[in-house]
């Protein structure tokens, strides 16, 4: 296998983290074919000039990922990913619709109390109110987690919410059947390196690549019913725009797009 970059030690990121970026990023894009060996611990001290604990670490952390699967013995291999895309797309499947995916996946509580509203979230919807209720929860498809989830919602909307009437729903889904509905709402989305509990929610190390999520849900009024953040594994979260280019006067142009998310 060629080498797949140049691990620098002026960088500021640790050489087992830049391994394990370029030898994740040869899996998941299939420069490393399924089933086939990763170059030996040994080769990959040489060629990257790096401890043999450096490039542990790193292969460790893609078993942890279940992209590799060391066998004692005979060496590292690419995990098999047929059984990884099948998860994927059913998954995919369940998340256009959502009686379904609140069926099909697990929601596990990790926080559910009055808080003070974040300031952030007050200095764009003001209306929100200096206490709401938060709701941090994981979802999980299969046994594996997926996202992590944190929803902030106003105290005036929350009275009759509890733990037992959310349970595996989706917070707006539980909030409708309070007569509190979603109108209309805003979506955001960027990319952040995962935090230390991210990290081990999700069973990515720290620092990852991981794809976050806003969403500010508006009721008919327009009063903000829901702050939500979700930050997604970004091997199982895709995002897609159908583009439309028409072509205009004196060889202008103009795009229209919409967008779409799967799992």
């Amino acid at each position: 296998m060629e080498r797949l970059g140049r691990i620098s030690r002026r960088s500021g990121i640790t050489r087992y983290h830049q391994l394990y970026t370029y030898l994740r990023r040869a899996l998941v894009e299939g420069s490393i074919t399924p089933g086939s060996a990763l170059p030996s611990e040994t080769m990959l001290m040489q060629q990257y000039q790096i401890s043999r604990n450096t490039v542990r670490r790193a292969l460790g952390n893609l078993a942890r990922e279940r992209l590799v699967i060391r066998l004692r013995g005979s060496g590292t291999y690419a995990h098999n990913k047929a059984d990884a895309k099948g998860a994927r797309s059913r998954l995919s499947a369940l998340a256009h619709d959502g009686n379904s995916f609140e069926q099909g996946t697990v929601a596990k509580v990790l926080q559910f109390a009055a808080v003070a509203t974040p300031e952030h979230i007050l200095r764009r919807w003001p209306a929100f109110g200096a206490k709401c209720t938060l709701v941090h929860r994981t979802r999980s498809f299969e046994g594996e987690v997926f996202a992590v989830c944190a929803s902030y919602i106003p105290a005036a909307f929350t009275r009759r919410l509890t733990r037992e009437r959310l349970g595996n729903l989706a917070v707006l889904s539980a909030l409708a059947r309070l007569d509190h509905a979603c109108q209309s709402g805003t979506l955001t989305v960027t990319a952040i390196a995962a935090d230390s509990i991210t990290a081990h929610h999700l069973g990515i190390p720290d620092g990852s690549p991981v794809l976050r999520t806003e969403t500010i849900s508006l009721t008919a009024d327009q009063q903000p019913l829901e702050y939500r953040m979700h930050i997604y594994r970004p091997d199982r979260l895709r995002l897609q725009w159908p583009v439309v280019i028409k072509a205009g006067g004196a060889g202008g142009w103009s795009i229209t797009q919409s967008s779409s998310m799967s799992f």
